[in-house]
């Protein structure tokens, strides 16, 4: 098996995408200074791994998709609903602490996730999901991003909500608002103009600009972060370095980019800077104790 399959299988079945959550709940429990909650990590990235898989077999369905990815998921349907079972197993029979807070968000986040593919909301006389509406898409996509890899992790191991918190999730969120505007540009040609994207309304150079300038908002809110004690210089650093590479993928983003390669290097961002970040603060906590 080369490269180029190994990475087509890990994009297109969605364990790309789920790793990158599982990474980015690793990096919020390091910025917490809570040691890493491999159960919690497993179940974000189960969770993430189901919703991705389920969405996407909807979405071939309802919206007669012909891509890449959907034509793989009709190719390897058989497998994935069975890695889906597994994955819906493991989540029905872990532990879940049971909170008020975790009930409220989890099942949130489950009712957003369903309503963004599934076609109930009446508008023009035909059933439209939230993702049809204009600009909400982005915002959708962004938010439940956000609260799923920063509030919910530190919920699901029964964790105190650590100073700053609100700042990591507007961090977050303004990250992905950054790595996700060019996913529309890519599909500036295939989206229906009726769903008004953040591309369709302003053109491909303004959706540039805009995300680029909610990479400023991420550093921005990275540099509070730092001067208030919240993040470490090699944290920020890193953080930085995943601003800039965003940055220059922003830029290259285009209508009708490759699938494969861009999914695969913007997807692959929260990969880096989870383990970029993580790999920072256990270097710091040992280097403490050693020293």
């Amino acid at each position: 098996m080369n490269v180029q399959r190994l990475l087509k299988i890990l994009i297109y079945s969605n364990i790309w995408v789920a790793l990158g959550s599982g990474l980015l709940a690793t990096e919020t429990f390091a910025l917490a200074n809570q040691p890493f909650n491999g159960m919690v990590i497993l179940q974000i990235f189960a969770a993430s791994f189901v919703v991705y898989n389920l969405q996407r077999l909807v979405k071939s369905k309802q919206y007669a998709v012909h891509s890449q990815a959907a034509l793989f998921t009709e190719k390897n349907k058989s497998l994935l609903f069975l890695a889906i079972a597994v994955c819906c197993l493991f989540l029905l029979f872990s532990p879940w602490p049971i909170t008020a807070d975790l009930l409220i968000l989890g099942f949130s986040l489950l009712a957003v996730s369903a309503l963004y593919v599934v076609r109930i909301f009446p508008a023009n006389g035909k059933l439209k999901s939230l993702r049809e509406f204009p600009v909400v898409k982005v915002f959708v996509v962004t938010a439940v991003w956000a609260v799923a890899t920063t509030i919910l992790p530190l919920l699901l191991s029964d964790t105190p909500m650590p100073n700053g918190s609100e700042a990591m999730v507007f961090e977050r969120w303004c990250y992905f608002m950054a790595i996700t505007i060019p996913f529309d540009i890519r599909d500036m040609l295939v989206d229906d103009p009726s769903n008004k994207t953040i591309p369709q309304l302003v053109g491909e150079k303004k959706a540039r600009n805009i995300a680029s300038a909610f990479i400023l908002a991420m550093v921005v809110a990275n540099v509070f972060r730092l001067n208030a004690g919240w993040l470490s210089i090699a944290s920020f650093a890193s953080l930085v370095f995943v601003a800039v590479l965003s940055l220059w993928l922003i830029m290259k983003s285009k209508p009708g980019t490759d699938n494969l390669l861009f999914a695969g290097w913007l997807d692959g961002t929260m990969i880096i800077r989870g383990f970029l970040v993580s790999l920072c603060v256990v270097s710091e906590i040992q280097c403490f104790f050693e020293c």
